[in-house]
């Protein structure tokens, strides 16, 4: 059991790298082995597609949560636009558009 939690805790820092993620306990005895994250939202032990928002919820059996969500970016001189493909899977819903202006005045478009 400690040897999973620090596992899970592992992965849970090497995916900081790539997402913005959070981690909580939400175990609750009616719901042994899932994590009951608010009333509406109780998950078996697995990976989740987060239904609320472009993420991923990691429900370990000792009720440990792992929440992942897209990173915060910007790219200096240019404007955040619509995201790429928001019913696309987790990370691939986080893909945005970025308008950046170029000297000529033209402008020329990103996606990160």
């Amino acid at each position: 059991m400690k040897l999973a939690i620090l596992i899970s805790v592992i992965f849970g820092l090497i995916a900081t790298v790539f997402s913005s993620t959070m981690m909580g306990i939400h175990a609750d005895p009616k719901y042994p082995g899932m994590c009951m994250v608010n009333e509406n939202l109780i998950l078996k032990a697995g990976d989740h597609e987060n239904p609320d928002t472009c993420g991923l919820i990691n429900c370990h059996s000792s009720g440990m949560t792992n929440f992942y969500y897209c990173p915060k970016k910007s790219i200096s001189g240019c404007t955040k636009g619509e995201v790429v493909n928001v019913k696309s899977s987790y990370p691939n819903c986080c893909e945005t558009y970025y308008n950046c202006p170029q000297e000529d005045g033209s402008v020329k478009v990103f996606v990160a």
